[in-house]
């Protein structure tokens, strides 16, 4: 629906300091006439019988943000799932491992007791509550649970060494802010994708694994 010219609902006329600032500058960015995306304001132009010039970035912008929601499904629909799947998968079969390992292997055992916590707080984090298993890390857990949720950089312990963490790292950004489920499945992938497991360069030298 075309607006008649008389009745147009925006004044595109610039005004006296718009005027000044193309003047001095060569440009002039119009802020007074905001809208929530590009389209918008396209149609604004257009049903005004206004020219409009359709920029590069606009494109882009659309392109983006079409990737952007297929991204969404994918995660929510698929890989958030699948990620739950093999998380608990790898923690039960950990768990059967620990308790067929005898008490006197301390090294072998100690290791795999660290990989319990490490997928603990993964799955922890992907389902918004602490997960259960070995009560010898459920204090570490928690501990480790609370740094995340302060987002501040500290030093924790994990598989079983002192280290820095920028915890900030945790604190959702960009789309994984929109749902309660994203900013789970954000916190857990930031934990997995920045926890390394050290082979040498550790306190103790006879613990290098090379």
């Amino acid at each position: 629906m075309h607006h008649p010219l008389k009745r147009m609902p925006a004044d595109y006329r610039l005004t006296p300091s718009e005027k000044t600032k193309l003047a001095s500058n060569g440009f002039v960015a119009v802020e007074r006439m905001w809208a929530k995306s590009f389209a918008e304001i396209y149609y604004q132009f257009y049903t005004d019988d206004m020219p409009n010039f359709v920029t590069a970035d606009s494109v882009l912008h659309a392109w983006h943000r079409s990737f952007d929601t297929f991204l969404v499904e994918v995660e929510l629909q698929i890989l958030s799932p699948t990620l739950y799947k093999v998380l608990t998968t790898t923690l039960n079969q950990c768990t059967k491992a620990i308790s067929a390992t005898p008490k006197s292997d301390d090294d072998k055992r100690r290791a795999m007791v660290d990989v319990e916590l490490f997928l603990r707080v993964a799955l922890s984090l992907l389902r918004g509550i602490p997960e259960s298993g070995l009560s010898e890390n459920t204090n570490k857990l928690e501990c480790l649970l609370t740094f995340i949720q302060k987002e501040e950089p500290a030093k924790a312990e994990i598989l079983s060494a002192k280290r820095g963490v920028d915890f900030s790292q945790f604190k959702p950004r960009r789309h994984y802010t929109i749902s309660e489920l994203l900013m789970r499945y954000f916190r857990c992938l930031v934990w997995l994708g920045t926890m390394d497991f050290r082979i040498a360069g550790g306190e103790n030298p006879d613990e290098d694994l090379h």
